[in-house]
């Protein structure tokens, strides 16, 4: 059985030279050292790795400051290897996280929505991006994206100018003003965000405030459209939950040329389109055939799919959306007593509604990342008072996350974040003793030290052949 702290180095060596004509090799090392000691240690942060690493604290607080590696890149790389010859359908599957935080001090604090606690709590949000595929069931993250809080995205700091240090809040808030307005559309935006007192004066009709209509849709819009081309290059297809079933945002994403896969509201208007013929008579021409009624659908547009799934039937047929404003292709799962219903959608047309559903069933993946990333990754352990480090140390977490899984797979060893947690851990130390120890080690005493650390940390694998 290799060791997997080797194989996550070597898998960063393959992956950095993208990177070659940035990095230096001192901060190559420095970053592979990194991502191991994410994965070896139970609680990461600057004083943690000072500890542990064989840099000082100052060093990978300046590390982290400066970040220096394109993380998405990396992860994109590796996802095309760990996908490689899978016949799946891929997506971008996106999921905002709370991040539990507490004092006042940390950058982006504000409240944000737990889904766990089922209300808004006080701490930091981030917007998980990642890659998934159908046939695998598997996820890799790209990475993570803090959500500025309402002070931020108001501040009057995004239209002025001067060193980024001067005006941390607005230019950590939003990166490139033109960017984000190309990204609203014909809305122009001053103060990207509206408050409560806004929302209302909007809705009025003032039109001295609708430069403030620039809402948290928008703001996700634009960290997607900040990703690199090669990611859309990858997949076209984005992939969220009902949250996003909004239409600035499908919107949105059709200006990037991406399509949406998601879940509408058990009560959604939908319409059959009609398809007879022209009447000849003056005025516009038929194009709706009455609403959708999902309990009792028309059986000539609606065709009962051979895919089922938690003891209930699927049925596919094409609709238009009220909400939207278009047509979508929709399946639409009843339980097995016809007492529930869900109502999946995705404005790619041509997409099989199989597709649809295994799509959308792969989306809570990105809930298992969080997870582990919160709970094996250090995900919320970090302590710093800049964003820029809070940038770093997400992506950080989640790439670690990423090269153990895939360092697992080529071992052949089965995937399971706490054994394989315990195994690193383990490696780690003996690796660390034998560098202090000054013994050179051949291959067949490691090989023996190997073995011990396995039988120590009572851990049985079955080799894949």
């Amino acid at each position: 059985m290799s060791d997997v702290i080797s194989q996550m180095g070597s898998l960063a060596e393959a992956f950095l030279p993208k990177h070659a004509a940035k990095l230096s090799k001192k901060f190559k090392t420095l970053f592979i050292e990194t991502l191991i000691l994410y994965v070896v240690m139970q609680k990461t942060n600057f004083t943690q790795l000072g500890t542990f690493g064989k840099a000082n604290e100052k060093t990978y607080r300046s590390h982290f400051e400066k970040g220096g590696v394109d993380t998405v890149t990396f992860n994109l790389e590796l996802a095309r290897q760990y996908f490689e010859g899978s016949i799946g359908i891929k997506a971008l599957a996106i999921d905002p996280s709370y991040i539990s935080k507490t004092g006042k001090h940390t950058p982006g604090l504000g409240y944000f929505w737990s889904g766990v606690a089922g209300k808004a709590k006080w701490g930091l949000e981030i917007l998980g991006v990642s890659i998934i595929d159908t046939f695998r069931h598997d996820c890799v993250m790209l990475g993570g994206f803090q959500t500025p809080n309402s002070s931020m995205l108001s501040s009057e700091a995004v239209d002025k100018g001067g060193e980024p240090a001067k005006h941390i809040v607005g230019c950590e808030a939003v990166t490139d003003m033109e960017h984000v307005k190309a990204m609203v559309g014909d809305v122009p935006v001053k103060r990207p965000y509206h408050k409560a007192s806004d929302a209302k004066a909007i809705a009025k009709g003032n039109p001295d405030e609708v430069d403030k209509a620039f809402n948290l849709i928008d703001w996700y819009l634009h960290v997607l459209g900040c990703l690199p081309q090669e990611v859309f290059d990858y997949t076209k297809r984005v992939v969220a939950d009902a949250f996003f079933s909004k239409k600035n945002f499908v919107d949105g994403l059709a200006r990037m040329g991406l399509k949406v896969i998601s879940r509408f509201r058990d009560d959604a208007a939908l319409y059959y389109l009609y398809k007879g013929p022209k009447t000849g008579l003056p005025g516009a021409p038929k194009k709706y055939d009455g609403k959708v009624d999902v309990g009792n659908l028309n059986m000539k547009v609606f065709f009962k799919m051979d895919y089922s799934f938690d003891g209930g039937e699927c049925f596919c047929g094409t609709a238009y959306s009220k909400a939207l404003k278009q047509n979508v292709k929709v399946v639409i799962w009843y339980s097995g007593d016809k007492s529930k219903h869900k109502i999946f959608f995705s404005n790619d047309l041509t997409l099989a509604g199989t597709d649809i559903v295994k799509t959308y069933r792969c989306r809570f993946l990105v809930e298992f990342e969080f997870r582990n990333a919160k709970g094996y990754a250090s995900l919320e352990k970090c302590q710093a008072r800049s964003m820029s480090k809070y940038r770093t140390h997400f992506n950080m977490s989640f790439t670690s996350l990423n090269c153990l899984k895939m360092a697992a797979r080529q071992s052949g060893i089965p995937y399971s974040i706490s054994n394989l947690k315990t195994l690193a851990h383990g490696q780690y130390l003996m690796n660390r003793f034998i560098c202090v120890s000054g013994i050179s080690a051949d291959s067949d005493l490691i090989a023996k030290l190997n073995n011990e650390v396995f039988s120590l940390t009572t851990m049985q694998y079955d080799i894949a052949a």
